[in-house]
């Protein structure tokens, strides 16, 4: 069984979902969700749960649900274009609608600044990055919308894009 967070009733908020593993049957179950208060800056802690929910019962006889691996998240992808004048043009898609979106941009030596930008309703960003070729070389470019990752699949937890690259000289 999956939990999600209905992102009509949340549309300001990240889509999450946790998945319970071994429920039994002939046992109800009962959920309710809460928001995040202060803009998620105090946790999941409101007074106030959802306004939906969802009890469930299994039939008689049914086995436990199995453990099941989580589909993997689709990470987003991003294409950066250089520009003279020492201008980036960033653009992805696959994001979480109206997310946050924080760009990395790090060079040869792994100095990294980050910026930010927004998804739109499509799941869409884009943003001008100026002043980075700082010296001659690579810039690697990667964004999250800070969507969490097993500690697998990214060291940071969040889920990342591809790495565009763009040369300085």
């Amino acid at each position: 069984m999956t939990i999600a967070k209905d992102p009509r009733n949340y549309p300001e908020t990240i889509r999450s979902a946790q998945r319970i593993d071994g429920l039994i049957s002939s046992t109800n179950y009962g959920f309710a969700i809460r928001a995040p208060t202060d803009g998620g800056t105090k946790g999941c802690v409101s007074e106030k749960t959802s306004d939906w929910a969802c009890v469930s019962k299994f039939p008689p006889g049914a086995p436990p649900v199995a453990s099941q691996s989580p589909t993997a998240a689709k990470a987003p992808q991003i294409a950066v274009d250089g520009h003279p004048g020492n201008e980036l043009d960033f653009k992805g898609a696959g994001f979480t609608l109206n997310a946050v979106v924080s760009i990395r941009v790090a060079d040869q030596s792994l100095r990294s600044v980050r910026r930010d930008a927004k998804a739109n309703g499509s799941g869409d960003a884009s943003a001008t990055l100026n002043g980075l070729c700082q010296s001659q070389g690579w810039l690697f470019i990667s964004a999250t919308d800070r969507r969490a990752a097993p500690l697998s699949v990214a060291k940071t937890g969040f889920l990342w894009s591809n790495t565009g690259k763009v040369l300085c000289t």
